[in-house]
Formats: C-alpha cells, structure tokens, sequence
C-alpha cells in the first residue's frame, strides 16, 4: 500500500480522533485507519465513547487501488509526526508491521500494532433532533454536572423529553441548572456522561447533525463524522421536586454588573455574602476582607444569603440575555424538606476517642463543629438564578 493524503486533513483528524484514544488495557493507544472508495477512515474508541472520521481522500499510483484494509496504530506517535511535517501532501506506504510517512525529504517510521483494534458505530434507536438549540442548552447546564459522585448518575445530563417539552437538567446535589424548551421529538429519558457532553458541543456546534438513542447508547452522525457514547444507567434524582413553585422575594438586575460585582468581592474567597437592601446590594467575602457595593433600582427588596460564587458565575456565563432574576425561595434552611430522600445530606463523624479526649480539647472542636453545622444550614438557603428567558 503506497497513497498520497492531504497533510491537513489527516493530521485534523488525527487530532481529534487523539482524544478519545484508549488510557489502558489492551488497546491503549490505539487508532485504527482504514480505507474505502479513495478515502481514509480514522477510527478510535476509549470503552465510552467512539469516533470515526471519515472521507478523507487519497490518491495512489495504483489505479485500482481505492480500499485500505484496516490497521492499528500508535495514535501519540502518528500525531508527533504529523505534526512535524512541512509539506502539503504526504505519502503513506504499509509494510506488514510498518507504516512509512514521507513529506519532502523527511521520513518517519512507526510500528504496527499486531492486532488491529475493530471499531464500529452502528446507527440504530430512536430518532432524535439534536440542534443548536439542544446543544446551547448542554452549555447552559454542564457546569452543574457532578464529577467522579459517588451517585453515578448526577455525573451525566439529564435529557427527558415528555408531552412536547424537552427538560435537559445537570446537578451535582448542590446546585441544579435546568433549562426547558419544546420540542416534537417522541418521549424519552436518558443520562449522557458529561465527558460526552463535552465532546457534542466541540465536535457538532452548529452543524447538521442526525442522532439515534437506543438503549445504551447516543449515536450523532454528519456527513464526515460519527460519534457514538454510551449512556449512563440509572436513576436520575427527581429534580422536579428541587424546582421552586413560588419565591419569597424576586429581584432582576443586570447580568454583567451583578458578575463584576462577584468576581470583586470573591478575589480572595469564593464563598460570599449578598446583601440586598435599601436600593443598595453589598456583597463580601466570608472574612470581609473584601467587599463591594453598589446601587439598585429596586427598593422592595430585602435578601440576605450566602453562596458559592463560583456557582454564580459559571451560571452567568452560559446566560445570553442582558439580566437575570435571582428568586430567593425561603429565608431559613426550611427548604431542606423538599430535597429527595434520596440525596446526601452535609454530615459529621466523630470517634469515640474523640469522646473521650480532653475536656478543653473537647469545647473547642464543638465550638468548631458548631460553627460548620451553622455554615451548612447558611448554605442551604434555596436560591433560583432564571436562565430561562
């Protein structure tokens, strides 16, 4: 097998597909290249999700030369390569356990790997319209999403498509971000990882796409690329009952000053304090060795809360329109009802031989613990940032 290929073309595929190569066990490495009707296929699983590139043309001496049968290959080494070529076109040529590149008067050499690594994607399953509006919903929720949770399925995007509206909802048990929309696709509830999620808004942004759900997994497709990720099983928390029905207290202010009025008050530390009162909204950090203020147009309004602002901001930068309302649902840890039972909860271990420790000791890790449990109930006060609009 000698071809010509298109340096740019193979080596964008090359770095896409490098993503998603296998970190362990017997195909770690691996990409897999293939050849049919005079184009290059550049394929790749790591287990979870799967990639194959494809119509990428070659050209060879060999007229009836238009079919490449499969080989695996070390996708860190070939990109190294590819990189460090300076010419348009290169050429490829096979021997049977080497791959040759020449570009100019550079050649580079990589072993073949003995067993070449299958990889497929079929395109079955229900049908679903991904677009670009299901896509900037993925954007406005992933921050929420849980990573590595002990409770698998909060580590995925919930998409739950029932009578018409499409519910895409992301938690990791302390924040919820849930954005809903209509749609005409046929009822369905799956969990996509949030590696995945990632990947969909990278790889198909803007583009028109086809989508298959089965099962198990989620299939997107374009002309030059498949994409396919398993699903994650389980059950999702049940969010509705996180959703407030009616706030307390409603305030709108502008998204942009409200974000800089947060990342100066949180320079030092991202848990925060925001107080609204009077026409006036201060807000500082926990030790208030920072703080800022400013005016507001509203003179109804008294809130008093703390928060992550950490959360706040990845909250507004997903956010389009110029302001948001923030709801406050209940002065108090009261809310905490609502959460399912199913949940964790903030909790304490303490020893017996911390029990049994010295009295003195004792009085300052309860003064100690005290003050954490008072933290978590500040915590628990349940605000709704409106990203809806």
């Amino acid at each position: 097998m000698k071809i010509s290929v298109n340096t740019m073309r193979i080596l964008n595929a090359v770095a896409t597909a490098s993503s998603y190569v296998a970190k362990d066990g017997e195909h770690a490495g691996k990409l897999t290249i293939s050849g049919i009707n005079g184009h290059l296929e550049v394929k790749v699983t790591n287990y979870v999700q799967t990639v194959v590139l494809r119509k990428i043309p070659f050209s060879s001496s060999d007229m009836t030369l238009d079919s490449i049968e499969a080989f695996s290959i070390d996708g860190k080494k070939l990109l190294t390569a590819l990189k460090a070529v300076k010419t348009e076109n290169i050429e490829l040529e096979r021997s049977s356990d080497i791959l040759q590149i020449k570009a100019g008067r550079s050649k580079f050499k990589i072993n073949l790997f003995d067993e070449v690594q299958e990889v497929e994607i079929s395109k079955k399953g229900k049908s679903l319209d991904i677009g670009d509006n299901l896509i900037e919903n993925f954007k406005k929720v992933i921050h929420s999403v849980g990573i590595n949770m002990p409770k698998y399925e909060v580590n995925g995007v919930l998409i739950e498509i029932k009578s018409g509206l499409l519910n895409t909802v992301g938690t990791d048990t302390t924040m919820l971000s849930l954005v809903t929309a209509k749609t005409s696709n046929d009822d369905m509830e799956i969990i996509v990882p949030k590696d995945a999620i990632s990947s969909i808004i990278r790889l198909f942004g803007h583009l028109d796409v086809t989508a298959f759900v089965d099962e198990t997994s989620l299939t997107i497709s374009t002309e030059i690329l498949d994409y396919s990720t398993k699903l994650i099983s389980g059950k999702f928390p049940t969010w509705q009952r996180i959703v407030p029905q009616s706030f307390a207290q409603k305030f709108t202010i502008n998204k942009d000053k409200f974000a800089t009025l947060v990342k100066e008050a949180s320079l030092f530390d991202t848990q925060i304090t925001v107080k609204i009162k009077d026409q006036k909204i201060l807000i500082k950090d926990f030790d208030g060795n920072t703080e800022v203020e400013d005016t507001v147009s509203d003179s109804n309004i008294d809130m008093n809360f703390h928060v992550n602002a950490k959360n706040i901001l990845d909250f507004i930068s997903s956010y389009s329109d110029d302001e948001i309302t923030i709801g406050l649902v209940g002065e108090k840890a009261y809310g905490l009802s609502c959460i399912p039972i199913n949940w964790t909860l903030p909790y304490f271990v303490i020893s017996s031989d911390f029990l049994k420790s010295d009295l003195n000791e004792f009085e300052k890790w309860l003064t100690i613990i005290k003050n954490h449990i008072n933290l978590c109930f500040h915590h628990s006060l349940i605000i709704w940032f409106d990203l809806s609009h």
